[in-house]
């Protein structure tokens, strides 16, 4: 892992199905604190005892313990960082997420799909969106316990034009993901 300028933050997923989840192991062994935003299902209750993540080869896992888990803005921390990975038609259900985006915080959406970052522009800011995508596989295979699926590439960059969203790109590499920034 390279210096992470960034440590000890506080970053939100938003949508911690599968690939939010390997996102949340991630950043937690690059020594970021996460916390889950989460809407009210079996996930929701799984996550607050702890996630798990299956090696590849589903020969090892590893189980994690975020810093909160809530489907109520009001049970999270303020926080500098909130990615987004809901279902397209879930994206305008984080809007409560406002409440706690700290003074100068981003927001990345990687979600699948097309018109997140309008909708997340309208209620965020445009300044304040950094989009991208992720290619990287995940396999939910129940509530809280999700199999790595193999990793390359996360392409992000800002949504405004000319906003500088390198500190998200180094975040992620702070975490070992393989990050390219594109203007």
């Amino acid at each position: 892992c390279k210096e992470r300028k960034y440590a000890h933050m506080m970053i939100t997923i938003a949508g911690c199905g599968a690939l939010g989840s390997i996102f949340a192991s991630k950043l937690l062994d690059g020594g970021y604190q996460v916390q889950a935003y989460q809407r009210q299902v079996a996930t929701l209750d799984a996550l607050k005892t702890g996630l798990t993540i299956e090696s590849e080869d589903r020969s090892s896992s590893r189980k994690y313990q975020l810093a909160a888990v809530s489907d109520s803005v009001q049970n999270l921390e303020p926080t500098e960082l909130i990615i987004v990975l809901v279902k397209l038609f879930s994206t305008a259900e984080v809007a409560p997420l406002r409440d706690i985006l700290k003074e100068g915080g981003i927001l990345l959406t990687l979600q699948n799909g097309l018109g997140n970052a309008e909708i997340l522009s309208s209620i965020f800011g445009e300044e304040k969106i950094a989009a991208g995508t992720a290619h990287w596989g995940a396999i939910k295979r129940a509530p809280g316990i999700v199999q790595e699926a193999g990793g390359a590439l996360i392409v992000l960059g800002p949504w405004y034009a000319g906003k500088d969203m390198t500190r998200v790109a180094d975040i992620l590499e702070g975490a070992a993901f393989n990050v390219k920034y594109v203007e």
